[in-house]
């Protein structure tokens, strides 16, 4: 039986992998090994365990974190990288929002220049909201980002917004 086995990945990054649906990567390679249904197994197991993938301060020096389950919604439905919930925390100020989450809502800007690069003028703006829960969850830490999305956007953001949150 040929498998799809990921050399070099740590297993977060196989499961981040599988779930936006990459089945081989550049350092991906096709053996006939029965260890790759491991590998498989191990990295779905991951991603339903829903690990902690990414670690940051926010603009309080709080430790977030982004959890596979979240990550992977805010990928598929919301079109948003990992980087757009840490630069809203981190350049944002935080508002209670129920229990132990909080909300941090930071605007991107949609801006069109001449063809020179002047003369640039916001065409519209995008508020994202990003919600995170600070409850202990696990041995890991807190539950980290809930979600972030565009509100009033219902499914996924535009482009420019992570673009612009992104940099």
């Amino acid at each position: 039986m040929t498998k799809t086995t990921f050399r070099g990945l740590g297993l977060a990054s196989v499961a981040v992998l599988l779930m936006m649906g990459v089945s081989s990567p550049a350092n991906a390679s096709t053996t006939d090994d029965r260890s790759s249904d491991t590998v498989t197994q191990e990295a779905l197991a991951a991603a339903a365990t829903n690990n902690v993938l990414f670690r940051w301060r926010d603009s309080g020096n709080r430790e977030v974190v982004l959890r596979s389950l979240p990550y992977n919604k805010i990928l598929t439905k919301h079109n948003l990288t990992h980087t757009t919930p840490r630069a809203v925390t981190q350049h944002a100020n935080r508002t209670f929002d129920a229990g132990t989450s909080w909300k941090y809502r930071r605007a991107a800007n949609e801006v069109q220049c001449d063809w020179l690069g002047n003369n640039c003028k916001v065409i519209r703006t995008v508020t994202v909201r990003t919600v995170v829960d600070f409850r202990a969850y696990d041995s890991a830490g807190t539950y980290g980002v809930v979600t972030a999305y565009c509100e009033g956007i219902s499914g996924a953001c535009p482009d420019f917004v992570k673009n612009a949150l992104n940099q």
